[in-house]
């Protein structure tokens, strides 16, 4: 018997690490993805709608066929993505460089908060506080950037570019 059939069973009792395993943390963890909406490109404001419209008409042209005028509102819903992508991740920054300036305003002293005078030391240690959470939407960055790739593709080939 060598080694490995020897600890075969014990390996396969450990728990997979895939996940939450209950009912509650299931619930939280589905969640997440709602605090920016992010997972979603078709969670756009009605405004948004008549914004595509315009973009994707100055896109195509006064003479255009369907599938540009498709391919530029494809190409408009995706840069509208990319912008709010943009504000979502400055939102975060500029929550994380406030909760220090809040830090550095309340009881604590500045160099207790561990800040200095310098305000470009402050707005680092912002972009370093709020690295976990920006990580958390790198996934969600990744898909809107591929969308982007694909919608500027499909443009350059609908065009003749």
């Amino acid at each position: 018997m060598s080694a490995n059939d020897e600890h075969a069973p014990r390996l396969t009792r450990q728990p997979r690490h895939g996940g939450p395993r209950s009912l509650a943390g299931k619930k939280r963890s589905s969640a997440n993805s709602y605090k920016h909406g992010l997972s979603t490109p078709e969670k756009l404001v009605l405004g948004d709608k008549d914004l595509i419209k315009q973009l994707a008409a100055s896109f195509a042209g006064a003479n255009t066929t369907a599938g540009r005028l498709m391919a530029a509102e494809q190409l408009a819903q995706a840069e509208l993505e990319v912008i709010r992508l943009g504000q979502i991740k400055g939102e975060i920054i500029d929550a994380a460089i406030a909760k220090l300036r809040n830090a550095s305003n309340s009881k604590v002293g500045l160099a207790e908060a561990g800040l200095g005078a310098d305000k470009s030391l402050t707005i680092l240690r912002g972009y370093l506080q709020a690295l976990p959470a920006l990580t958390k939407i790198a996934r969600y960055e990744g898909r809107i950037w591929e969308r982007h790739r694909r919608a500027r593709c499909h443009w350059a080939i609908t065009s003749g570019e």
